[in-house]
């Protein structure tokens, strides 16, 4: 996470990552969608663009072996 501060306001961003290894063992690393948030946020307020970060990647979905 990082912050910053722009005339006054104060600002952080949030990065997802997602890591995984295919069926050939090829280990790959994505970063997705920084998400920018107020720094007086509320946690609750960060869970649906967090959400909706891993929704747009099809990443929300677990699948059970």
């Amino acid at each position: 996470m990082m912050c910053g501060k722009k005339k006054g306001n104060l600002f952080g961003f949030i990065g997802v990552s997602v890591s995984f290894i295919d069926n050939d063992w090829n280990y790959f690393v994505q970063n997705l969608s920084p998400i920018l948030f107020a720094w007086s946020h509320k946690v609750i307020l960060l869970v649906e663009p967090i959400f909706n970060v891993l929704e747009n990647h099809f990443l929300q979905e677990k699948d059970e072996y």
